[in-house]
Order: C-alpha cells, then sequence, then structure tokens
C-alpha cells in the first residue's frame, strides 16, 4: 500500500498536510496569547516564559510552513525554514532551562 501527501489546493496551489498548518497555527495563536498574559507578571520566572512559550509558537510556524509548501518551493527554501524552526526551538529551550535559575 502507497500512502501519498494529502493536500488541499488553495488558489490553485497545493498546500500540503492542511492539519499541520491548522494545529501550529492554533498554537501559534496561544503562544501569542500566553505571552501577552505573562508579560504582565513581574517575576522574573513569568518573563522568562513568556519568552519560551513565545518562541515555541514561532518555531511551529516554521514548522507548518515548511510542511505547507515544502515541494512547491524546492530544497533550499525548505532547508532555510527548516533552519528557523530548529534555531527557534533551541532559543525557546534557552529560556525554559534559563527560567528557574532566577
Amino acid at each position: 500500500m502507497k500512502f501519498d501527501y494529502t493536500f488541499i489546493s488553495i488558489l490553485g496551489y497545493p498546500v500540503f498536510e492542511p492539519m499541520i498548518l491548522l494545529t501550529n497555527s492554533l498554537l501559534f495563536a496561544i503562544t501569542l496569547y500566553s505571552f501577552r498574559v505573562l508579560k504582565r507578571f513581574k517575576s522574573d520566572y513569568a518573563r522568562h516564559m513568556a519568552w519560551f512559550t513565545l518562541l515555541l509558537g514561532i518555531s511551529s510556524m516554521f514548522g507548518a510552513i515548511g510542511h505547507a509548501v515544502h515541494l512547491q518551493l524546492g530544497e533550499k527554501f525548505f532547508g532555510i525554514v527548516l533552519f528557523l524552526m530548529n534555531a527557534f526551538s533551541l532559543l525557546s529551550i534557552y529560556y525554559f532551562f534559563l527560567a528557574p535559575l532566577f
């Protein structure tokens, strides 16, 4: 049995794996809201966790973009998006481990 990519067409362009795009977009929206709420607190822990959630949401959006257009825009574009996704993920880990130290 051969499985192929799941895609939908939007304005004539295929968007691959639309559920990943939807769920990661929702995760990004939740992390934006969480960032705004956590920034109101004055503690360093809340500030660092706010940055952790925001950077994790940005990383998930780059992952969603990579999934959605990885076959249309070529290997170089996919490599750049993958690099940015991992970079934001590593930055989020930094703030995650920095939060309990203060």
